[in-house]
């Protein structure tokens, strides 16, 4: 490919923004989305989700009503009767530090870390999750939203208006 050709493949350099954009971000959003690494309750009603079926167990449910351990549990036990099995099986869960009871809450279903993106980004993707948490309008779990930020910081964009 000639050297011209290739001049107009790469990616124009961003556009700088009005400072006022900066400044109206820093008002609005609220002290809860400040964080760099963001915290949500696993029962939040559009960053969590129901609890896992299963009496004791303090994980989101995913399908059929339990959270991923649970369900593989489950499946392993050859998709037995899902009342009886969400009335008789334990909370306990494996990991790789061993069982224990209730186990916490793992990082990835509960954090968002935006540690990665630039200051304006960063900003708006968190007055984007504020407005999302006061609209209550649809469901973005935290998976969804850590792998958003995730291409985010990978594209190295400034601004979601990039």
């Amino acid at each position: 490919m000639n050297p011209a050709a290739r001049a107009d493949r790469r990616p124009a350099a961003p556009t700088p923004r009005p400072a006022w954009v900066l400044e109206k971000l820093i008002g609005v959003v609220r002290p809860e989305f400040r964080a760099d690494v963001l915290v949500f309750d696993p029962r939040d009603p559009v960053f969590g989700g129901p609890a896992c079926a299963v009496a004791g167990c303090v994980r989101t449910a995913r399908g059929r009503g339990l959270c991923g351990a649970h369900q593989l549990r489950w499946r392993n036990q050859g998709k037995p009767d899902l009342d009886q099995f969400t009335a008789t099986t334990s909370p306990v869960i494996a990991s790789k530090f061993g069982n224990g009871p209730a186990a916490p809450v793992p990082p990835s279903e509960c954090q968002v870390n935006l540690a990665d993106l630039g200051p304006q980004l960063r900003l708006e993707v968190q007055y984007l999750l504020q407005c999302r948490r006061d609209d209550h309008t649809a469901q973005a779990p935290v998976d969804t939203v850590a792998r958003m930020v995730r291409l985010l910081a990978a594209l190295s964009v400034t601004s979601l208006l990039d």
